[in-house]
């Protein structure tokens, strides 16, 4: 009885298993072995073409198992001077290079580390590299793939955006403080001449006065006609004057923040308003506690400004209405004044915050235009935005933003 293990079953088993025996010929894994075998004999000749560096390296120890036969060509080695040999001859040596090794949630993890180095070539000469470092697991033993590729050309292109950059600010810089200069000059230009022509003007206001007064009897009408006309336009010319100095003044000033209530400044200046003119009948809505963190007297200046417009652009109203207060917009707060006046075109808003700009006639409306431009030039200060809505007999609403980051005493 043969037992089921004799040397006739064995060398059949053995044929079975490479596939040399007649029985087992179309059994056989070898036409599978054959086809995985020339899948994995062009998959390498394709690695093999690639401008790219491949690597096999042993985890921890840092031996490189395998590499493409390209990638020691590229580095002027041949393929048995590279492999068995540690990754640090050929990588510039860094600590982060030696971590990848030795920090286990780098290598346990199935996550790629990309690492920017650069490859020694055998000439001592290195390629600036980007490489990929993957972790995985062939017969239980753990290896990184890593996949090197020339980023030369990438750093050459981000050294030249960072040197346009650097260019660029430098021009940037130059240009503001040349604007900052020609400012400055404008300036202390518009202040030196606006305070040099008070003192005339003064004069031409005070020397008509004086003609008017003791000399009218020798005065004809007409010669009366000319020095109310000089008067007045001496007065107008105090009055540019003054607002080119407060221009002046509001663009010098520092901001000195603080926190306070804005409705009360908002009721002394509506009490003001009223006591000036008793007779009119005016309707004031005014929010009570809205808090706010700026400059207290910049900001009264403002609601001045914006309030003495409402309250003469809504003059011919027979029930004037004029209204302060806040709303929110998300995490934004936006204050208004609001009033049922003239209102204006909003085709001209674009020119509204524009320094001698009006937009109605002298002899329905007085003033100089230089009120809402100094408004607009505390709102920025205080780094918020003004604007406006408005229609012709509509009254208007002026809105404004105030900076949350400006620091507070």
């Amino acid at each position: 009885m043969k037992q089921p293990y004799d040397h006739e079953n064995r060398e059949e088993l053995r044929e079975k298993i490479i596939g040399l025996g007649e029985k087992s010929i179309q059994k056989s894994y070898y036409p599978e072995l054959q086809k995985r075998l020339s899948e994995l004999e062009r998959f390498r000749a394709l690695l093999d073409q690639s401008t790219d560096y491949f690597f096999l390296i042993k985890i921890p120890s840092g031996i490189i198992e395998d590499v493409t036969i390209s990638t020691a060509n590229l580095l002027g080695y041949i393929k048995d001077e590279i492999t068995n040999q540690s990754i640090n001859n050929f990588v510039a040596s860094s600590d982060e290079l030696r971590n990848i090794f030795t920090d286990k949630k780098i290598t346990s993890e199935n996550e790629r580390y990309i690492l920017d180095s650069k490859l020694i070539r055998k000439d001592g000469a290195s390629v600036s590299v980007e490489i990929a470092f993957s972790p995985v697991i062939f017969d239980k033993n753990r290896y990184f793939v890593a996949i090197a590729r020339d980023n030369t050309v990438r750093k050459q292109n981000e050294e030249a955006i960072h040197q346009l950059n650097v260019t660029l600010e430098q021009r940037i810089a130059t240009r503001t403080m040349e604007l900052q200069i020609a400012i400055q000059e404008l300036e202390s230009f518009s202040y030196s001449v606006s305070h040099d022509l008070r003192s005339p003007l003064r004069s031409l206001d005070g020397f008509s006065s004086i003609l008017l007064e003791d000399y009218s009897q020798v005065l004809d009408d007409k010669g009366k006609q000319y020095l109310n006309k000089i008067k007045q336009s001496s007065l107008y010319l105090s009055s540019l004057v003054n607002g080119l100095l407060e221009i002046s003044h509001t663009n010098r000033s520092p901001i000195t923040c603080e926190t306070f209530n804005l409705s009360e400044i908002v009721e002394q200046i509506a009490g003001e308003l009223q006591n000036s003119e008793p007779s009119r009948e005016v309707k004031w809505n005014i929010s009570p506690g809205v808090i706010v963190d700026a400059d207290p007297v910049l900001m009264k200046t403002t609601l001045m400004n914006l309030l003495q417009n409402a309250w003469k652009f809504s003059r011919g109203k027979m029930l004037a209405e004029i209204s302060f207060g806040q709303e929110n917009q998300g995490d934004k707060t936006i204050f208004f004044v609001k009033d049922n006046g003239a209102g204006f075109d909003m085709q001209n808003a674009d020119r509204l915050f524009n320094p001698f700009q009006r937009f109605h006639a002298d002899d329905q409306f007085e003033g100089t235009g230089i009120g809402l431009a100094i408004v607009a030039r505390i709102i920025h200060k205080h780094g918020g935005e003004i604007w406006a809505e408005s229609a012709p007999d509509q009254g208007a609403i002026f809105y404004f933003t105030l900076s949350k980051r400006l620091p507070t005493k």
